[in-house]
């Protein structure tokens, strides 16, 4: 198969992940799984295809995490390919969710932290400007040194305008 037909699969395998409605538990399972492997998929073929679809992964993602759903790698991942997408709405999403973080850790509460470095690291790969002040504002809260320089790293990369 070509890399074209490959994603093609994939991002079908995604759909269906995400609009099929399971009959029983079981299926809510393999539909789960059928979407996190698509995901890893594209993002193993570097595609920057379908981020209205990857931004609704992520938010399911986010969703199972915090219901014990699903493992931690898996939220990682939909952020990695939200990251190669490329695309500026998958920045506002990732935005949007350093956003949470932020106001976790302004709060006291724990973040995890290979997930926010995930975060910052995709931001700053992606370079979009929206980030700049949710980056900035990483360096003022109570995170490792590692999250802060990953942060002023990801500062770096965005575009000037």
């Amino acid at each position: 198969l070509t890399r074209d037909d490959k994603a093609s699969i994939a991002l079908v395998g995604l759909d269906i992940g995400l609009y099929s409605e399971p009959v029983v538990a079981k299926e809510e399972i393999q539909l789960r799984e059928l979407r996190y492997e698509a995901v890893r998929q594209l993002t193993a073929l570097n595609w920057a295809g379908a981020t209205d679809n990857l931004v609704k992964h992520f938010d399911s993602t986010v969703f199972e995490l915090e219901q014990g759903l699903c493992r931690k790698v898996n939220l990682i991942e939909a952020i990695d390919a939200l990251g190669i997408s490329g695309t500026h709405d998958a920045a506002v999403r990732l935005t949007l969710y350093l956003e949470v973080l932020n106001s976790y850790t302004e709060n006291g509460e724990i973040v995890d932290e290979q997930i926010i470095l995930s975060v910052i690291k995709n931001l700053g790969e992606l370079g979009d400007n929206t980030a700049f002040d949710y980056l900035l504002y990483t360096g003022y809260l109570n995170y490792s040194g590692t999250v802060q320089r990953a942060a002023r790293e990801a500062l770096k990369n965005l575009k000037n305008i």
